[in-house]
């Protein structure tokens, strides 16, 4: 019978193993230090690179930010209950249930392949309409428009804090 070992915080317990990213020598990227990552990368190639396993040329960068742009809407069935949720709820609350809802419009949900996952989480076919990635940042914006259109009545750029709009 094996002994357990206490490990306070999970110290030294494998949770699992993955090729995207590794913490010897400092957090990485498929093999990249995320500091140079940040410095030199966008958002688009990052997420490519996790993706697809590298960086991307540029007719692969042009072609996927063309899939993320035409993922980018989100169901008006899917508007519609954001905008029913309380303001006071969480932006994070919020966007967890948008993101539960877009599943219920995803054709690929029973298809849990590499290659459904990817495709899910890029969502390149204009029919389908579980592209969480690419509509996450519309979500708060739905549930909380002044904040995130720059209107001088909900937010101030120049102070970077926003004040409460009461009407919708």
């Amino acid at each position: 019978m094996s002994e357990e070992v206490y490990s306070p915080g999970l110290e030294g317990v494998v949770a699992g193993e993955t090729a995207v990213s590794t913490l010897a020598g400092g957090l990485q990227y498929r093999g990249y230090a995320v500091e140079e990552l940040a410095q030199h990368a966008t958002f688009e190639e990052v997420a490519y690179l996790l993706l697809h396993g590298e960086l991307p040329s540029q007719a692969e960068l042009k072609a996927f930010q063309e899939r993320l742009t035409d993922a980018m809407t989100v169901p008006p069935e899917v508007i519609a209950t954001l905008k029913s949720i309380p303001r006071e709820a969480s932006l994070m609350d919020v966007m967890r249930s948008g993101a539960s809802l877009l599943a219920h419009w995803d054709l690929e949900t029973g298809d849990n392949s590499h290659a459904a996952n990817v495709r899910k989480a890029e969502r390149p076919r204009g029919n389908d309409c579980s592209k969480a990635k690419s509509r996450s940042p519309a979500m708060p914006i739905v549930h909380w428009p002044p904040i995130f259109s720059g209107c001088s009545r909900g937010w101030n750029p120049a102070s970077g804090r926003s004040r409460r709009w009461t009407s919708r």
